[in-house]
């Protein structure tokens, strides 16, 4: 608590401020989406979502398994790379040609969203999928060229939020972007728009965090929370009427 005095047209004015700490938003360790990718065994065909989540769960035959940790989904094939943003990661090899087969993937991790209201997801790739965010989802239940499906998101409050993406795709390419960008948008090159990758926290991108980790505290902030103001009588209040 602490004390100040001024005055104001001859009247002294005392008055003390008690503060009240304010925390900061908590940090979080950086986390890493968990990446699991199947290679379908020679002349199979994934190409659903049924099939990918069979395939997933060693129900169908597969080639090859691999699981690993990466701090973006930024995937692309070297020998025909496509997507919006650069640094791709190879992370499968079963699927770079001339040897691809159908494969699928899943990837989880745990995001914290900065601020209530409107964040519109990004997914780039040329299969199918299934993308959720907390309770919200979206899909493209197909086969497709390399494009990007847009879905807005409304969240009613800020934090963390677990994200799952699954995904297949056909032989001879395994391009594959998650991107977030704050606002409702339903287009990749509507104005205002400022896409990062997920995770991508040095260009803006939401944070991927380890939902496991407690969170430190930043240094609190003063915040006024308790004015007495108290005006003693000098030439105002106790001034004497003037004797005519």
């Amino acid at each position: 608590m602490k004390t100040y005095v001024t005055q104001l047209f001859g009247a002294a004015i005392v008055f003390t401020v008690a503060s009240a700490a304010v925390s900061a938003a908590p940090v979080y360790t950086p986390g890493s989406f968990s990446v699991t990718g199947v290679a379908a065994a020679n002349g199979a065909n994934v190409s659903g979502m049924p099939g990918a989540r069979s395939l997933l769960s060693g129900s169908s035959p597969s080639l090859m398994n691999l699981t690993s940790s990466y701090p973006l989904i930024n995937f692309g094939d070297p020998h025909d790379l496509d997507g919006h943003f650069g640094g791709d990661v190879t992370p499968f090899t079963f699927n770079t040609l001339p040897s691809s087969t159908f494969y699928a993937l899943h990837a989880t991790a745990t995001v914290l969203i900065p601020t209530a209201g409107w964040w519109s997801f990004g997914v780039n790739n040329e299969g199918g999928f299934t993308l959720q965010v907390g309770g919200l989802n979206t899909h493209f239940a197909t086969m497709h060229n390399p494009s990007d499906t847009i879905a807005p998101f409304y969240f009613t409050s800020a934090g963390l939020y677990p994200v799952d993406l699954t995904l297949f795709a056909k032989p001879g390419r395994s391009d594959v972007e998650l991107c977030a960008s704050p606002g409702k948008y339903k287009h990749w090159k509507e104005p205002r728009t400022n896409w990062q990758l997920v995770g991508d926290t040095a260009e803006g991108g939401i944070e991927v965090v380890d939902p496991s980790s407690s969170p430190s505290v930043g240094s609190p902030l003063p915040e006024p929370s308790t004015f007495s103001i108290m005006i003693l009588a000098m030439g105002v209040l106790g001034r004497r009427p003037r004797r005519s």
